[in-house]
């Protein structure tokens, strides 16, 4: 399953079909570098929807389907869409969990 996405451009950093153990997972995202930029949830979650929650994207019917999401906070780009794109993944049976991250974690009013 290819997953981790960053900032900006949504864009895919790692295959899981290429770790396919629990150590190669946590070696790649280890070794996973901030890259910066902005905070594009929204095509994160949009891109993971299209290009990792399916059979090509390696994801196995009988697998729970989760996200973990990794975050600053705060959505900077797309943000109207965020909860729409969301309920749409949820509503497939995929959970999501967003962790924030740094010490600048903000949550929006």
């Amino acid at each position: 399953m290819r997953n981790l996405i960053v900032a900006n451009d949504a864009q895919l950093v790692f295959d899981f079909n290429l770790h396919q153990t629990p150590e190669e997972v946590m070696d790649a995202v280890d070794h996973m570098r901030y890259m910066g930029g902005n905070t594009n949830t929204t095509g994160g979650l949009r891109e993971t929807k299209l290009n990792v929650l399916s059979a090509k994207g390696g994801r196995r019917p009988e697998v729970p389907g989760l996200i973990i999401l990794i975050t600053d906070g705060y959505p900077t780009r797309e943000t109207d869409m965020l909860i729409p794109t969301a309920d749409e993944i949820k509503a497939l049976g995929v959970t999501i969990i967003a962790i924030g991250v740094t010490q600048l974690v903000s949550t929006p009013h």
